[in-house]
């Protein structure tokens, strides 16, 4: 996974979030809920240094895995009867 897909996945968790999240993440990372906007849209980079704690508030982690590691897992927990 690049970086870039990255701050795609986390633009889309927090744009997912309800109403009043940024000004929260604002809060919590020190910056002005225009900043957060602006990383949201994708104006400003998400600082990597900032990752973890972004990712915390959203009941996240990064976690480093060996390629492949999702598509095992998806095939392991996948829904044998979809229907």
């Amino acid at each position: 996974m690049t970086w870039d897909e990255i701050e795609a996945a986390t633009r889309q968790k927090i744009r997912a979030q309800p109403r009043g999240y940024a000004t929260r993440l604002a809060e919590k990372l020190g910056v002005s809920r225009a900043a957060v906007s602006h990383m949201v849209r994708g104006e400003q980079a998400i600082p990597s240094e900032r990752i973890a704690d972004i990712l915390d508030t959203l009941g996240l982690e990064l976690c480093i895995a060996p390629k492949g590691t999702n598509d095992r897992l998806r095939a392991v927990f996948q829904d044998p009867d979809p229907t």
